[in-house]
């Protein structure tokens, strides 16, 4: 039987129609179908994973602004990967007892949430961490240590950097002080209080008054 153009046509767009609407009944998403999966994208209704939250003080809020800060912070990143980043944030201020806002604003100063970051002196990672500080650190922390490239995983790297802060804000009188010796080194801060020298500003104050904001626009 010969078919013409125009019923072939007929016959292909019915063919179209019903397989819309077969999979209107289904559970996928024909958006999923045609152009993927979405890139896990914040959308109405998703609940941030927060079953490891625990106190008070943790509630699933505080957790979900400082995955939104995160998202604000590092455009293009996914709903999933801001979460992820917020989670080893918490475990590790949790841990070392050190404001997750703090951290976050230290990673912004540091690398601006790019994982991949090197600096020219060395420091590797969100938190910039030189390899002779973050080996010491990952013996301290019982943690595998594989080079360079172990500061790349965000997990440890940011385990390692909220270690390292806590240390020195034990270490010195105020947070100020910590950070500078963060930036600086501790050696080069001892060597300056010894000789009654100003520590430099700039760098303390610009995560400060970035960890101020976002404690604000969390209250």
């Amino acid at each position: 039987m010969k078919i013409n153009q125009k019923t072939l046509s007929s016959l292909l767009l019915a063919v179209f129609f019903l397989f819309i609407v077969v999979l209107a009944g289904s559970s996928t998403p024909l958006d999923a179908l045609f152009f993927g999966h979405e890139d896990e994208t914040c959308t109405t209704g998703e609940k941030a994973p927060v079953s490891f939250l625990k106190g008070d003080s943790c509630s699933p809020a505080r957790f979900d602004h400082l995955t939104e800060t995160i998202r604000q912070l590092r455009r293009g990143i996914s709903y999933r990967q801001a979460t992820e980043l917020a989670k080893y944030i918490w475990l590790a201020g949790d841990r070392f007892n050190c404001e997750p806002t703090l951290i976050a604003a230290l990673i912004q100063v540091e690398s601006s949430f790019f994982s991949r970051a090197t600096s020219h002196m060395g420091a590797v990672g969100l938190m910039q961490l030189r390899p002779f500080v973050a080996r010491e650190l990952a013996r301290r922390l019982e943690t595998s240590w594989s080079g360079i490239q172990t500061l790349h995983d965000p997990e440890i790297n940011i385990l390692m950097g909220t270690c390292y802060l806590a240390a020195l804000r034990h270490d010195f009188a105020d947070l100020a002080t910590a950070l500078v010796a963060y930036n600086y080194g501790p050696s080069y801060v001892r060597r300056r209080l010894r000789r009654g020298l100003r520590l430099p500003t700039r760098y303390p104050t610009k995560i400060i008054s970035l960890y101020q904001t976002f404690e604000k626009n969390r209250s």
